[in-house]
């Protein structure tokens, strides 16, 4: 059985939320429900 998960994230400028959503993205074992992202700069950062 697939895990469920929901990817709660600030990806901007450092590298480890992107790492962790490529391994999400990749793992067999996971259902990536969602990806929800949050930020004080939304502007910025998207």
């Amino acid at each position: 059985m697939k895990t469920k998960v929901l990817l709660d994230t600030d990806i901007g400028n450092d590298i480890d939320d992107a790492i962790a959503l490529a391994y999400l993205l990749a793992n067999p074992d996971c259902d990536l429900v969602g990806v929800v992202t949050e930020s004080g700069q939304p502007v910025e950062r998207a």
